[in-house]
């Protein structure tokens, strides 16, 4: 009995001076679905890819040299879309590459596109035969 109360006197000494402040509570916890964290539980995985010279892409038709980023980063998105790809995400660095070469099919144009997915969509994107297709940083782009 005696051991108990010193062990009570013990807790109690030891928590005097505590406040409630001086614990975690589940508004000092930062959730994962915070804006200014960099953690989060959703599925993503990226990829980027090149448009050919001489327009010979499948969807080269609504690819206009002329459109500006922001049009070609909405119309892959809706390409992409319509070939079943969850996408939720696409930018275009219009100057991605400094120097291109010129023949038909097998080199670029000056810009790349980058494209996020929600879902795993390796397969179907692949089925797409997109020129230098490969996976990148979610954070690159």
């Amino acid at each position: 009995m005696k051991n108990n109360i010193l062990f009570t006197l013990l807790i109690l000494c030891t928590c005097i001076g505590c406040n409630k402040s001086s614990f975690a509570s589940e508004q000092n916890i930062p959730s994962i679905n915070d804006k200014d964290t960099n953690v989060t539980t959703e599925y993503k995985e990226c990829y980027q890819f090149d448009q050919r010279q001489c327009m010979t892409d499948a969807w080269a038709d609504n690819f206009g040299l002329d459109l500006d980023a922001q049009k070609k980063a909405t119309r892959m998105k809706s390409y992409l879309r319509s070939k079943g790809l969850q996408v939720t995400r696409v930018m275009v660095d219009m100057n991605f590459h400094p120097f291109t070469c010129e023949a038909c099919d097998t080199c670029p144009y000056e810009h790349r596109f980058f494209v996020e997915l929600s879902e795993k969509g390796k397969a179907a994107i692949e089925k797409l035969n997109l020129l230098n297709l490969s996976s990148c940083d979610c954070t690159r782009f």
